[in-house]
């Protein structure tokens, strides 16, 4: 392997080679570069439920001498996905070699959301579904492009029966929509990649408030892990072609199902309620596609 080969394309390389227990090393690797640039074999391996030993023989079948080079990579791989710039260079640059932007482009998605099944940490998925059920309310943010999960989540909810609202609202404004959190709110998070000021006030206060907190994330599950009561992790995105918007709008739209799968005859009751209402509104009966 050329020692130039940056770090997630070695492991796609090898990918097929890994034991069961390396592959789960080299998963959480490339989906957290930042803080294995940071850790050590020991420390990685209580991450990843696993050992020191396997995490060494997990850089060595990525073709790195020892230990200190794989994390030299992983540092080298941090800082190109903290820079928008160099990810989408990146992305463009696979797009120009690929000769099919479109087949591309869901070729990666698809590669994601089959790792993000395969990945899924059912019994967290399970304590979220029953705590948004259980809640008086849900309350969803997210800032930029994961604000728009946050909002389709919550329009969602509503419209099974689930009492919900959402906040997009950054700096002073923040303040306003957080007086009134209590202890029987769920609060869902969406945070794709980048750890805005914010984000800390919103989980700060919801734990103050005694609320339950859901966080999901492809980078920061592991550094918000003790601040959260449940995290959502979802594969690396900035590898590929695939966006982590994407992704999130799928769990967003498993999360609702399931939550209103618990209470079926409701969720359909509202849904009729709607849709009589939408019919008022253009004075007329709605076709199902409207």
């Amino acid at each position: 392997m050329n020692t130039s080969t940056p770090l997630h394309e070695r492991i796609s390389e090898v990918a097929a080679t890994l034991t069961p227990s390396e592959a789960q090393v080299a998963a959480f690797i490339a989906g957290n570069p930042a803080l294995v640039a940071v850790s050590s074999t020991v420390e990685l391996g209580t991450y990843t439920s696993t050992s020191d030993a396997t995490v060494v023989r997990t850089a060595k079948k990525l073709g790195y001498a020892n230990f200190r080079e794989l994390r030299r990579s992983a540092l080298a791989a941090s800082g190109r996905q903290r820079d928008p710039s160099k990810v989408l260079d990146d992305q463009l640059g696979r797009i120009n070699s690929s000769g099919s932007g479109a087949r591309r482009v869901l070729r990666d998605t698809a590669d994601v959301l089959t790792q993000f099944e395969a990945d899924l940490d059912e019994l967290s998925w399970d304590r979220a579904v029953t705590a948004m059920a259980g809640a008086a309310r849900v309350i969803t943010y997210g800032i930029g492009p994961s604000g728009c999960i946050a909002e389709y989540l919550s329009i969602c909810l509503n419209r099974a029966g689930v009492r919900s609202s959402n906040i997009r609202a950054a700096g002073f404004a923040l303040a306003d929509h957080l007086l009134d959190l209590s202890d029987r709110d769920v609060v869902v998070v969406f945070a794709t990649m980048r750890r805005f000021r914010e984000i800390d006030v919103v989980l700060n206060h919801a734990a103050k408030a005694g609320a339950t907190t859901i966080l999901v994330s492809e980078t920061l599950g592991v550094a918000l892990r003790d601040r959260v009561d449940i995290v959502l992790a979802t594969p690396p995105t900035t590898t590929g072609t695939s966006d982590g918007v994407v992704t999130g709008m799928i769990v967003a739209r498993a999360l609702d199902l399931s939550v209103a799968a618990q209470n079926q005859t409701a969720a359909v009751g509202t849904m009729q309620r709607l849709n009589a209402l939408r019919a008022e509104i253009v004075g007329g009966k709605l076709d199902a596609e409207d």
